[in-house]
């Protein structure tokens, strides 16, 4: 992604996607671009899911996943990072997709699921 932006550096970024080593460091070697990870279907029966939890907006989207967890649902243990706001990016692998969105978590929550359906 661009430099300080949520926008992609690169056109068709979800299909020029990819783990090749010496592709990202060509890549990020000669640029000062950002990270960003392509979810959606990965192969048939396999999705990766980030869930982006936001704590900005007088909203906490950690409060909605403590009420959650109240209700008896839980997330597994994964990968995570912190954001400049205070929230947090997470990512998961479903064997289904997961509808995109903001405030799929719950309601009032900044919570957004991205996967390709």
């Amino acid at each position: 992604v661009r430099p300080n932006s949520k926008l992609p550096a690169v056109d068709r970024f979800s299909e020029r996607a990819t783990s090749d080593f010496g592709k990202l460091m060509d890549l990020f070697g000669a640029t000062n671009y950002n990270s960003g990870i392509a979810c959606g279907k990965v192969n048939e029966g396999l999705y990766l899911v980030g869930f982006d939890i936001d704590s900005k907006s007088g909203r906490n989207g950690f409060d909605i996943l403590g009420m959650l967890e109240e209700m008896g649902y839980t997330l597994p243990p994964t990968w995570s990072q912190r954001t400049p706001s205070g929230g947090e990016h997470r990512l998961f692998w479903s064997p289904v997709p997961i509808r995109q969105g903001a405030n799929v978590l719950g309601p009032g929550s900044i919570c957004a699921a991205m996967a390709g359906t």
